[in-house]
């Protein structure tokens, strides 16, 4: 008996099922040839180089520090001229300027007078005369609980002792988890030498940028697997807000479950913007038990607005950790000069209390004039309780950016080309740089950080003003 035919509506469905099977493959096959292309691409590059004489790690070190470089170098070779009014108001740069004024006589007298060992080798990661003070210094006045000089290890800045810190707990290839938005040059730090992915930690916006335990555990299976630590700058870079108990206290129960290091930046610790109050160290924390995954750093850089100085300091209780770090710091012995001026500086209270209110009566000062402009122009923003930077939400601004006189909802992409377009229209435009989210890992277009610190107040009040008029005007061109 022959066998009946299919009926029409089955020979329909597989016609579809084929054509959508042809789809695929050819979608994959693009896939496949568009990787091809960019492996072509990657090798002419290596080739090119390798012909220079260069490696693979010299290839890393090729690429830029800064997604937006161009904006910071135009800032440092055309510096704002008051007599003039010409040049770059540089506002992407997290640098204290208002403090030198009272710092350089203190620094200039901490020299004048140098002990004989700062011409002397000595312990690579810090004399002892040096970590002796700046251990009752961290104690006192950082993390709040008894910190030993020798677990303490000294570098040229806290850029230098975090790639000291991660060669020495990573391989190349492992990923730091890093609560996003995060410091732009965290990327260029952790990739140039020791070769390691960065996992954006989600931070809740909706929860005033919390770090919960959905986002760490996500970043982890985003990790695949190769999850070595999580780095917590704390106060946070750009948001300007101090973590709280709980958050830190979920951070170290939720490393200790995965064996994951857990590594703070504190670098901002000292850096209240009025009479801010609510930092908590991870050393404070756990009273100082930090076991042997858990480490600390601070710096002079932004407390202390000497970033020229290149002093950093990790603590730990990792005692092969430690001797690694004494080996690694042979490449990034502070110098001895340095390193008397600092002991000097560092163990006189009474300089350091009345620098430290001044510092924050400034800070704050500048805060305020930025956000008063922001309130004028109903441009929302964070207000950061520590540092010296607003986290800002210049959303609403793209559309007059991208200026097709339409009022519709615009896809992700064309708005963080907008983003990018608003960068280079202050730029240009202004002579005004600021950092744009997308270089920090912002989820969302249309945010920048406004480093409020890195100009002299009359100069931050003249690219506001420029700032608040050239937004005016593209509204009311947009009316």
């Amino acid at each position: 008996m022959a066998a009946k035919p299919p009926p029409p509506y089955a020979v329909i469905i597989t016609a579809l099922g084929f054509v959508a099977a042809a789809a695929v493959v050819q979608q994959a096959r693009q896939r496949k040839e568009r990787k091809r292309q960019r492996r072509r691409e990657r090798k002419a590059k290596e080739l090119a180089l390798s012909q220079e004489g260069i490696s693979s790690r010299g290839l890393r070190l090729n690429q830029p520090p800064l997604p937006y470089i161009g904006g910071l170098i135009a800032g440092f070779e055309r510096p704002y001229d008051r007599a003039t009014g010409e040049g770059v108001v540089l506002l992407a740069v997290a640098e204290n300027k208002l403090a030198w004024r009272t710092l350089k006589p203190k620094v200039e007298a901490c020299l004048t007078d140098l002990p004989d060992w700062v011409a002397n080798y000595g312990p690579m990661e810090g004399q002892d005369a040096l970590r002796a003070p700046l251990a009752a210094f961290l104690s006192a006045r950082v993390v709040k609980t008894n910190v030993d000089a020798a677990h303490l290890s000294c570098a040229t800045g806290v850029g230098a002792a975090l790639n000291n810190l991660f060669f020495a707990i990573c391989e190349a290839g492992d990923a730091v988890l890093i609560p996003a938005p995060y410091y732009s040059a965290f990327d260029s730090d952790l990739r140039a030498v020791c070769d390691l992915r960065r996992v954006p930690v989600r931070l809740d916006r909706e929860k005033g940028y919390a770090l919960t335990r959905a986002a760490l555990d996500a970043a982890y299976r985003a990790a695949g697997g190769r999850a070595k630590a999580l780095l917590l700058t704390n106060p946070h870079n750009p948001t300007g807000r101090a973590l709280s108990r709980r958050e830190l206290e979920l951070a170290v129960d939720w490393c200790d479950r995965r064996r994951l290091h857990l590594v703070s930046d504190e670098i901002y610790a000292l850096s209240a913007v009025g009479d801010a109050d609510g930092f908590l160290s991870l050393g404070e924390l756990t009273g100082g038990d930090l076991g042997p995954r858990r480490h600390v750093l601070w710096g002079l850089s932004k407390d202390f607005g000497m970033s020229g100085l290149r002093f950093g300091v990790t603590w730990t209780k990792n005692e092969k950790l430690l001797s690694a770090l004494a080996t690694a710091a042979v490449f990034t012995c502070v110098p001895g000069p340095c390193q008397a001026m600092v002991a000097a500086l560092l163990s006189d209270g009474a300089f350091v209390d009345a620098y430290l209110a001044e510092n924050s009566r400034a800070l704050a000062a500048s805060r305020d004039a930025c956000a008063a402009v922001l309130d004028r122009l109903r441009l929302p923003y964070l207000r950061p309780r520590y540092g010296m930077f607003l986290w800002c939400d210049f959303s609403s601004l793209l559309p007059l950016i991208i200026g097709d006189g339409k009022r519709r909802a615009y896809s992700r992409d064309a708005l963080f080309e907008a983003e990018a377009s608003l960068y280079d229209a202050l730029l240009n435009e202004l002579r005004v740089v600021l950092t744009p989210g997308a270089s920090q890992h912002a989820p969302e277009p249309g945010f920048f950080r406004i480093c409020f610190a890195f100009v002299e107040r009359d100069v931050l009040l003249v690219a506001l003003a420029k700032f608040e008029a050239w937004v005016g005007r593209k509204r009311g061109e947009d009316e």
